[in-house]
């Protein structure tokens, strides 16, 4: 994990080697006493015949790999914000993409009970997609 300018933190790079040692992992991303050691861990969802999980991103830094958008709800009624996830997508696809993996990841339903399509509002926060059901 590192800092970012606009006082956002956000994940680096992956350790690639999981038989590291924490300490092993400390020294390869250069952390200190002063900046310790942040981690963010990822569950894997997919897993490939042999049980090796399948990750949505290749642990190479190539430009066309997709990037991570953190997905937080703004409840109205609330005045609640809270995390829902992550989105892996290409920054070549539009917004309106991220729209059915939202639905899903958020159990709501394509169409309202009137049979209109649902709708939604999104909003960039420090680039973290924030969701509010406008139905």
């Amino acid at each position: 994990m590192v800092n970012r300018q606009n006082k956002t933190t956000r994940p680096d790079q992956p350790i690639e080697d999981d038989s590291f040692t924490v300490e092993e992992a400390l020294h390869k991303s250069g952390s200190n006493k002063s900046y310790p050691l942040r981690l963010w861990a990822e569950l894997a969802e997919d897993f490939s015949p042999e049980g090796q999980p399948i990750w949505p991103i290749s642990m190479s830094s190539q430009r066309n790999d997709p990037i991570v958008l953190f997905l937080k709800h703004f409840d109205v009624e609330n005045q609640e914000l809270r995390g829902v996830g992550h989105i892996y997508i290409s920054k070549e696809k539009r917004v309106e993409d991220l729209v059915p993996a939202i639905m899903k990841r958020m159990n709501w339903p394509e169409v309202t009970p009137t049979g209109e399509k649902n709708k939604l509002r999104l909003y960039e926060v420090c680039i973290t997609m924030v969701i509010a059901n406008i139905v």
